[in-house]
């Protein structure tokens, strides 16, 4: 670990969770959270990032909002910038990325696969088993249905977003929830 963490706010005990909660379909004992930063995190305030939660943050910054919830079993591979808005539920066995790890090159040696940030707004829900890639940006108040693929921008809010190619199916969508009776 050579990276840096920053706490935005009042620090208070147990503000920030990392591997506990209970998913009952994922074996709590055999999974092993993953924290391997050599860039920033920065946490807004309040998270949870359930067992099983991998974050690899390399020279980019992860920034997680305020009362984010990461449920279980999901990865997070940050090389750029990637952004969890405040009240962000991510359910389980999900995968962000900014980058796609590796370059590929023209013939004149141009990188033709740059890495690119992922903006999630605030009071965003992503179903379970989503693959969100870099450059993709999605609107305040939207649920992104479960296994959906990301690599565009939904800049509107309250959306329901689904498929792979993903979609908008539904706009206008209003949806709550309560953090105590989530599996965290």
């Amino acid at each position: 670990m050579n990276g840096e963490v920053s706490i935005e706010g009042k620090i208070r005990p147990a503000m920030i969770q990392i591997g506990f909660g209970e998913v009952p379909i994922f074996d709590k004992y055999m999974s092993r959270s993953i924290w391997n930063v050599s860039g920033h995190v920065i946490f807004k305030g309040r998270a949870n990032l359930g067992h099983g939660a991998k974050l690899d943050v390399e020279n980019g910054a992860l920034i997680i909002g305020n009362q984010a919830v990461i449920v279980a079993e999901s990865t997070i591979v940050c090389r750029k910038k990637i952004v969890l808005g405040n009240n962000c539920v991510i359910s389980w066995d999900n995968l962000l990325m900014d980058s796609d790890l590796h370059a590929i090159c023209d013939t004149n040696g141009d990188c033709l696969n740059s890495d690119a940030e992922v903006i999630i707004g605030d009071c965003t829900w992503i179903g379970c088993r989503c693959t969100i890639l870099k450059g993709s940006f999605v609107g305040d108040g939207c649920i992104i249905g479960a296994g959906t693929l990301i690599n565009k921008r939904f800049d509107e809010r309250n959306l329901l977003i689904v498929g792979n190619p993903a979609k908008v199916l539904t706009e206008g969508i209003h949806f709550e929830w309560d953090h105590q009776k989530l599996h965290v």
